[in-house]
């Protein structure tokens, strides 16, 4: 499944950090949405974090950067996609839904989860969570563009289901 790290540094503090501050914000924040919708949401980001680093990560043809000390899939790579992707994520999708975002106010809530989302890699990249080879922070900036803009339309696309299918979504 995965291996263990070959040595216990800066990265893998950094991971245990991050998880322990998401996992206290989840546990203390208020949840407005849908369990049903949260587990889906969740599952999104796992799924989204899993298939950008294998798309843009792996050996051929791309390999614009790695991730921890290995190549190999770890711990610690199973953390960040399985439980930290998800979180983040759910956060984004909570806080997009709660505050109902409409015009410039959700290009603002794009570009200050973007700009977020560039600071928080930064540190991990510093911390040597990623290592970049043909790939720099630029590069991130336009695909968290992109990622960001599927993003909100899997959300829109979500609400638009809930709506028709389960009820009104007024729990969020």
């Amino acid at each position: 499944m995965f291996t263990m790290p070959v040595h216990f540094d800066e990265n893998e503090w950094f991971i245990l950090i991050v998880l322990s501050l998401l996992v206290v914000v989840f546990w203390l924040m208020p949840r407005k949405m849908p369990i049903s919708l949260s587990i889906l949401i969740m599952l999104f980001f796992a799924f989204l974090g899993r298939i950008a680093d294998f798309v843009l990560a792996f050996e051929y043809p791309l390999n614009f950067y790695d991730t921890m000390d290995t190549k190999n899939y770890d711990l610690f790579d199973f953390i960040t996609y399985s439980i930290i992707y998800p979180l983040y994520g759910y956060f984004f999708a909570d806080l997009y839904y709660r505050w109902n975002l409409k015009g410039l106010y959700r290009i603002y809530y794009i570009i200050g989860w973007i700009f977020l989302s560039l600071f928080f890699e930064h540190i991990a990249s510093l911390l040597n969570v990623f290592h970049y080879n043909r790939w720099n922070m630029f590069s991130s900036f336009l695909a968290y563009i992109v990622t960001f803009l599927i993003v909100i339309f899997f959300l829109e696309q979500i609400k638009k289901w809930y709506n028709r299918e389960v009820g009104k979504f007024k729990d969020v």
